[in-house]
């Protein structure tokens, strides 16, 4: 698999995930400050916008195309 950029929200940006034991971890950026967040708590975010941004890409998050992991690799390739 290939890790992909996660596509932009109007005030949010997912960076990238990182798989956990139970969950996966979110890095979002928010007017320029990182902010993470727990995959398993996006149905209960109060933010809509942000809960809507985050399951817009439930597939893409839950296959592990935007892994820190796969980021990783593809970046040690180029170095």
């Amino acid at each position: 698999m290939k890790w992909q950029i996660p596509p932009h929200g109007e005030m949010y940006k997912l960076v990238a995930t990182r798989k956990h034991k139970d969950d996966i971890g979110l890095i979002v950026l928010y007017n320029g400050q990182r902010r993470e967040y727990s995959w398993k708590n996006v149905p209960n975010l109060k933010d809509k916008e942000l809960k809507d941004y985050l399951l817009s890409m439930s597939e893409g998050i839950t296959k592990g195309i935007y892994d820190v992991a796969l980021l990783d690799e593809e970046l040690g390739s180029l170095f």
